[in-house]
């Protein structure tokens, strides 16, 4: 399998985990041992927000935008709390 596959099929892993995550939930590359070595999933993260798939919300933190009627949006005002609570 090629590397470039590879990086594929996690990014979808990943992208498909957050998914399952309550809106506004942050995300950090040293929580998610599960994706792999801690270089590789942030590398990973920052790709996706480069994409417009996640957020970046800090430095080395991501979040999923939320689905709104129409099209992507940022997390609610419950959300944004959750990301200054992480934040402070």
């Amino acid at each position: 399998m090629s590397t470039e596959r590879k990086g594929s099929i996690l990014a979808d892993r990943l992208v498909a985990y957050a998914a399952t995550l309550p809106e506004g939930h942050i995300l950090a590359a040293k929580a998610l041992p599960q994706f792999g070595e801690r270089a590789t999933v942030t590398r990973l993260l920052s790709h996706l927000a480069r994409h417009g798939r996640f957020l970046r919300v800090g430095r080395g933190l991501y979040v999923l935008p939320a689905q709104g009627r129409f099209g992507e949006r940022t997390p609610t005002v419950e959300g944004h709390r959750m990301l200054l609570g992480a934040l402070a």
